[in-house]
């Protein structure tokens, strides 16, 4: 719900959403699923292929859900590097290439 919330202007239509989770919720019910894990939500997509065409909203919010990362630690660990190697390409730049970004730079203001 939180999730659904957050993502609201992703979507459509948010009241779309809710009827199309409400769809998949009275299809594992019919089907005694407990949609207690991720897993088992995309278990009953899986065996049911004709629940993805009815519930567009719903598999889009999956979509979401699925590439969202775990944890901040890649993320944190990419910034980090890409510190790095501007520390790197700061410090190793010669006065040429400096010279060259500099004109490059005051052409591009003109």
């Amino acid at each position: 719900v939180l999730i659904m919330q957050f993502y609201k202007e992703d979507f459509e239509e948010y009241t779309r959403l809710q009827l199309h989770r409400d769809i998949v919720l009275d299809q594992a019910k019919s089907r005694n699923i407990k949609l207690v894990k991720f897993e088992s939500v995309l278990g009953l997509m899986k065996d049911m292929p004709m629940l993805v065409p009815l519930t567009t909203e719903f598999t889009k919010l999956l979509r979401i859900i699925l590439c969202m990362p775990v944890s901040t630690c890649t993320a944190e660990r990419s910034f980090s590097s890409l510190r790095r190697l501007k520390s790197y390409l700061r410090s190793t730049i010669t006065q040429e290439r400096l010279n060259h970004i500099a004109v490059f730079f005051a052409i591009l203001i003109t």
